[in-house]
């Protein structure tokens, strides 16, 4: 072990739209995909889970899901600062 070297470092990174706002629903350039994308999995499952369960079983939309659309424009005045920090730190390399 004392003659092995670091070959590199991997950083697994959490899917976060731009906004940091989840991401439920069908989107027009995926059809027939349904997608759940949140930073927030564990907290927010039950309720994005009940919801989507809810559009995917009736095939109608949830208007609590609407703001949430894959196909909506990224809000802009949403402040997320564990975006800020993951858009910001950078690669990480070995020394």
């Amino acid at each position: 072990m004392r003659a092995a070297e670091m070959a590199g470092v991997r950083l697994g990174v959490r899917p976060v739209p731009a906004d940091g706002l989840p991401l439920v629903g069908c989107s027009a350039a995926t059809p027939g995909l349904y997608t759940v994308v949140t930073h927030s999995g564990v907290t927010l499952a039950p309720a994005l889970g009940l919801l989507a369960a809810k559009e995917l079983i009736s095939g109608a939309s949830v208007p609590d899901l609407a703001d949430y659309s894959p196909d909506r424009t990224p809000a802009t005045d949403v402040l997320d600062e564990s975006v800020q920090v993951m858009s910001s730190a950078g690669a990480i390399t070995a020394a």
